[in-house]
């Protein structure tokens, strides 16, 4: 895991603290890149083709510059911090990050970085953007007085090393953090799933179509200071530190639909998709689907639309090993290492065995009632 990038995150944080809120952002997130770089030990190896890289450079910049100034909704919304940030920051920021690409040499492989641009120009401004946002409602402390107040404190803080990773894997130079480009997965069902998480699409379709959340959230269902508040509040909790420890675990590698080498370390050696499984963990625990607030009929239309969200992140999972298995040192890893924790299978095993006993015992009860039947009737 990364420790350094979280320290650095958490101290940036709090010496930032007084600052507006887009200087504090860039001032938290220098402090997280330092730090986090440092722990990694950073590879430098400088690309003497000045001429040549500075070319490349300027060719990628103008082509981000069409990406943003084509579409129209990086005007408005969660982009306009990104879009100040450049207005006010940008040439010092484009300095900084041509350097460090001298110094890793991360345009040599111009190819692949042209095929990750699409990637980084979608992804990039959305998590700064996200992460603005989410620093301008930062609680004033650790909340300890009830469940609700405990887990929402726990998940500001989960969620904002998660946008600082997020933004830090996708803005800086892969190289210099032994994070190097290889691949870049631009296949239709991998594009096509991934993006569907993110806004704007995202809201569109939970929505409209699966309203898996219908505002009757587990403080709702469990209110108060009792022992059963806290048990559920303990494994939210739980899920949250799955979640945050994969995204600490990937450090720099942290991105989506880009393969910046393999991790198997810290909870990617338990499981292949740890961070799947906390983010779901979290919103079915969180959700609480299956307690219908106006009757079981909205119990089982929660189910449905929260299932097909656990659907939609398990078709993640797929095309990622999809795409991860055009290299061969992740097919060792899948080789030894499980999809999911052997507990979770063993749950999925148990849970089919109790399916299968009710239906041998439903199918059983009805095939004698016929059978019954059929006696009446020949009688």
């Amino acid at each position: 895991m990364n420790y350094g990038l979280a320290c650095g995150a958490v101290l940036g944080l709090f010496f930032t603290d007084g600052l507006p809120v887009l200087p504090r952002v860039l001032a938290l997130l220098g402090c997280a890149a330092v730090s986090g770089g440092l722990y990694v030990r950073p590879a430098f190896s400088v690309d003497r083709r000045f001429k040549r890289m500075a070319i490349r450079f300027l060719l990628l910049l103008a082509a981000a510059a069409a990406w943003y100034g084509f579409f129209p909704e990086y005007r408005y919304g969660l982009y306009q911090s990104a879009r100040q940030a450049v207005v006010e920051y940008g040439p010092a920021l484009a300095l900084l990050w041509f350097l460090l690409n001298i110094v890793g040499r991360d345009l040599s492989g111009v190819g692949v970085y042209l095929r990750s641009l699409p990637v980084r120009c979608f992804f990039a401004p959305l998590m700064f953007g996200l992460l603005v946002d989410h620093v301008g409602h930062m609680p004033p402390d650790f909340r300890l007085s009830s469940p609700s107040a405990c887990v929402s404190s726990v998940a500001w803080w989960v969620f904002y090393l998660d946008l600082v990773a997020g933004v830090l894997g996708y803005v800086l130079p892969a190289a210099v953090f032994r994070a190097g480009l290889h691949g870049v997965d631009t296949s239709l069902p991998g594009v096509f799933f991934c993006v569907l998480c993110y806004p704007p699409f995202w809201a569109t379709i939970d929505q409209r179509f699966l309203g898996h959340d219908d505002g009757y959230s587990w403080a709702q269902w469990l209110p108060g200071n009792t022992v059963s508040a806290w048990a559920w509040a303990l494994l939210i909790v739980v899920a949250l530190g799955v979640y945050v420890g994969a995204v600490l675990s990937l450090g720099f590698r942290f991105s989506n639909l880009l393969y910046k080498g393999l991790c198997d370390a810290g909870l990617y050696s338990v499981c292949r998709h740890p961070q799947y499984l906390g983010k779901i963990s979290y919103y079915w625990l969180t959700a609480v689907p299956f307690v219908g607030q106006s009757g079981p009929w909205a119990a089982l239309s929660g189910c449905v639309g929260m299932a097909a969200v656990s659907w939609i992140y398990y078709m993640r999972a797929v095309t990622e090993e999809r795409f991860l298995s055009n290299y061969p040192e992740y097919l060792l890893y899948a080789a030894r290492v499980p999809l999911l924790p052997a507990f979770v299978l063993r749950l999925f095993a148990s849970c089919r065995a109790v399916v299968k006993i009710w239906r041998f015992f439903l199918v059983g009860t009805w095939r004698f009632r016929l059978m019954r039947l059929a006696r009446r009737a020949g009688a």
